[in-house]
């Protein structure tokens, strides 16, 4: 289970266990076929499907409501497989992920020492409720956002993820950003890094190009591990706050890693929101960098 002690405000609700409740049942495990289950080998697709989870932007709760969420499941695979060691990692091919959801995505599906997930669902939501604050420092008075703190950011993320690439990470990753030097949208790849050494770069980097606020930022410069390619990078939610479809497509496109995916038949897709947009009703403004939200979060809702 999970601890409550963390943090009271972010407590699990009664609807919430109920839902996952029928997601495990009826989406993950097989309408209540325990056989399937227990015959499941981890790292293979659930029942001939891709398996894709897709975690969404961290609103204002910084990403602790989906990583509670997945603390929760976890727990259950581990129960209901009865492997104590099971990993969220275990039982999705793709993970993508925008903001704090890319964070998330990156703490689950980075390879330890171990040759597992560097980090377990519990250990992650831990990880994000000791170091939010370091991460995002708190709004000013009369603002509910949060901003981004990029120096001690990535302090933070270089003792979690070291020198891990791109390239060390365990299944099909995808993590957003958007590229202010081409305008344009730019989605961290595992399969992109291992094809072309120019799109390989540093897990640190790629958690702090995902969280970069361009409102007190203005862009984090970045370049990849043989420092071929350069970006200057804000905030994964501008780009893409629900990376649904960017796994979707990177999935049906993808041939050489699921050549047998043809249609989204062929897909099992679980996506977790964050809560409610972290700007107040009685907030907004029509600067820039709010109606560029606004449109992100429109196109998420259309997803």
């Amino acid at each position: 289970m999970i601890d409550s002690s963390l943090d009271p405000s972010f407590d699990v609700d009664k609807l919430t266990c109920e839902i996952f409740s029928i997601l495990e049942n009826k989406f993950l495990f097989g309408y209540d076929d325990p056989k399937l289950l227990q015959n499941q080998t981890p790292n293979k697709p659930l029942a001939g499907k891709v398996a894709i989870l897709s975690i969404d932007g961290g609103g204002a709760t910084d990403g602790i409501l989906a990583a509670r969420s997945l603390a929760h499941l976890e727990a259950s695979l581990r129960h209901k497989s009865g492997n104590p060691n099971a990993r969220i990692s275990d039982y999705f091919d793709v993970v993508a992920g925008s903001g704090a959801g890319g964070i998330l995505a990156a703490l689950l599906f980075t390879r330890g020492k171990d040759g597992g997930p560097l980090f377990s669902a519990d250990e992650a939501l831990r990880f994000l409720v000791e170091n939010r604050r370091r991460i995002f420092r708190a709004p000013p008075a009369g603002m509910l956002r949060r901003m981004f703190r990029p120096a001690k950011a990535e302090k933070v993320f270089q003792r979690a993820f070291g020198e891990a690439t791109l390239k060390d990470t365990l299944k099909s990753v995808l993590i957003t950003c958007y590229d202010l030097s081409t305008r344009a949208p730019f989605l961290f790849s595992r399969a992109d890094a291992l094809e072309i050494d120019g799109y390989d770069f540093k897990m640190k980097d790629v958690c702090v190009a995902t969280s970069s606020d361009p409102t007190v930022a203005g862009g984090v410069e970045l370049r990849s591990v043989d420092r071929g390619t350069r970006i200057v990078a804000v905030d994964g939610r501008i780009a893409m706050n629900n990376p649904t479809a960017a796994a979707i497509t990177h999935v049906l496109n993808n041939k050489q890693e699921f050549p047998f995916c043809n249609s989204v038949g062929d897909l099992l897709v679980v996506s977790l929101g964050n809560g409610e947009s972290d700007s107040g009703a009685g907030n907004l403004s029509s600067t820039a960098s709010e109606l560029v939200r606004i449109a992100g979060e429109g196109a998420a809702d259309m997803v």
